[in-house]
């Protein structure tokens, strides 16, 4: 059995590290819910382990970054839509988490698919 100390790290270890310690250090100074944010961190973590797709460091850790944030600010705002819309009366805490999971399940896979539509109908300069 291998030393778990010696074994070689990851992109997506070392990106996760990252990605962790800069949405706990910078979440706070822009407004973000903590716990969409994190949920939201943890929903792109189990989106990129599903991708396939061989990511540098760099990227991975703006993906979820990314992931994180995006939760971080629209759940309020899926929150607060989910409760217009639900017939019964939804605890908002577990509504929140449940929603920034989500985000941050699709926006690894959705912000991709948005990036090739708009390189696709953007503009063509010469």
């Amino acid at each position: 059995m291998s030393d778990p100390v010696t074994m070689p790290t990851t992109a997506a270890s070392t990106a996760a590290g990252l990605a962790g310690l800069t949405l706990t250090m910078t979440g706070s100074i822009f407004g973000l819910h903590f716990d969409a944010m994190l949920a939201g961190f943890a929903g792109a973590l189990i989106a990129q382990t599903y991708v396939p797709s061989a990511m540098s460091r760099l990227r991975a850790f703006l993906q979820l970054v990314a992931a994180g944030g995006i939760s971080g600010y629209f759940s309020p705002i899926g929150v607060a839509v989910a409760t217009k819309l639900a017939p019964w009366p939804l605890p908002l805490d577990a509504m929140q988490l449940a929603i920034g999971a989500g985000l941050g399940i699709i926006a690894p896979v959705l912000v991709p698919l948005l990036r090739k539509l708009a390189d696709r109908f953007g503009d063509k300069a010469p």
